[in-house]
């Protein structure tokens, strides 16, 4: 018998260099809210003993430092930062760092200028000494914001001193005796007993705490 062999060879329509196609996906940055009837928007202000937040709403021509004076209180930090941590001009819109009609602002210390001041709570006096911003020894009165730290919590009182009160005044009127000896301001820094109100006060405003 004979066997008869036969080869088939197949061949393929699909090209040896085709690959499969991958579309490229671009990731585009928000738009700034335009047309928003007003914006909300969510304040923080980072301070020594903590960070005090707010909601408030402003206008659609608002600018950053209209948020500033929302927030119902002067206030000492200098530096305003967007939600991603970008340091913002006052003068900017709301609208360009808002997305969805929101924004998001923080208020900080500018720590390096807050050194350049100089502050020692030497009672006004030595080398390195900045004076207070013109305007705060003619305060009828302050508005002292006083925080006691002690081992189970934070003891708060708002009190109003006249002018020519000193920090050891606004210590006796906290309402209570403490055994905590130290005084430091709003940044941290501690300042003596006698010093004058005013040398620590902003929009007379002062921040001090007991520890």
């Amino acid at each position: 018998s004979i066997s008869v062999r036969k080869r088939v060879t197949f061949f393929s329509t699909k090209k040896a260099d085709e690959r499969p196609k991958i579309e490229a996906v671009g990731i585009m940055a928000a738009a700034p809210s335009r047309g928003c009837e007003e914006f909300q928007v969510f304040l923080a202000c980072q301070g020594l003993l903590g960070t005090e937040k707010k909601i408030v709403h402003l206008k659609p021509d608002a600018k950053v430092r209209d948020a500033r004076q929302a927030f119902g209180r002067p206030m000492r930090q200098e530096v305003v930062v967007d939600e991603n941590g970008y340091q913002l001009s006052e003068d900017d819109d709301v609208s360009q760092h808002a997305t969805d009609c929101r924004a998001s602002f923080q208020f900080k210390y500018d720590l390096r200028r807050e050194l350049e001041r100089g502050y020692s709570g030497a009672s006004g006096q030595g080398a390195g000494v900045v004076p207070p911003p013109s305007g705060e020894q003619a305060c009828e009165h302050f508005k002292v914001f006083m925080s006691c730290v002690g081992y189970l919590g934070v003891d708060k009182r708002l009190v109003t001193m006249p002018r020519g009160a000193t920090v050891g005044d606004a210590k006796r009127a906290f309402g209570r005796p403490m055994r905590q000896q130290r005084v430091v301001n709003a940044e941290g820094f501690m300042v003596s007993s006698e010093d004058a109100l005013w040398l620590h006060s902003r929009g007379c405003g002062v921040d001090i705490a007991f520890k």
